[in-house]
């Protein structure tokens, strides 16, 4: 039991990735989100969809690894509102280590729209991003993750979201 724990632990590195090894990857995530939204709390499942332009940062410890470009989906089951389709855009940075978990950053800004007939204060539409996450390289191109994103709308609004996916990568290799 012991050599094929061994074998999978060598076969796994060998095919482990790095998360710039492409330019490209596209990743499809499920999450749930909790929001602050004055004056009813709600929650709900919601789905996600990324696409990474990974840039080669070799040459300084605090430039951007990837840009991404995100449109996500909330189903947020209030009477106000159904659901958030939101578009933003990140600025990620890596961690840099020798496993196969890859732990990662990110910042950015976006526009979220919302369905409903409940009034929606225009501020709401504009949000900044902060997040934090970790993948885990399965082989060279495929990698599952996992973040926390904390969306913070202009008008105060707080929504906290837990995101598990899949992540694919393409494209050129450095």
């Amino acid at each position: 039991m012991k050599k094929i724990g061994m074998i999978l632990a060598i076969a796994v590195s060998l095919y482990g990735a790095d998360n710039d090894l492409y330019d490209n990857s596209i990743s499809l995530n499920v999450g749930y989100a909790s929001t602050s939204a004055t004056p009813t709390p709600y929650s709900g499942m919601n789905y996600g969809l990324q696409v990474n332009r990974n840039l080669n940062t070799s040459e300084g410890t605090w430039n951007i690894d990837a840009l991404q470009f995100s449109l996500s989906y909330a189903n947020l089951n209030t009477a106000a509102r159904d659901y958030a389709l939101r578009l933003g855009s990140n600025a990620l940075w890596y961690i840099e280590n020798n496993s196969d978990w890859t732990p990662y950053v990110k910042t950015g800004i976006g526009l979220q729209f919302f369905s409903g007939t409940g009034k929606i204060d225009v501020a709401n539409h504009f949000y900044g991003t902060l997040g934090a996450g970790l993948e885990y390289q399965m082989r060279g191109d495929t990698s599952l993750l996992g973040e926390v994103t904390d969306h913070l709308s202009a008008s105060g609004e707080n929504t906290v979201r837990l995101a598990t996916g899949l992540k694919y990568s393409f494209g050129q290799s450095y």
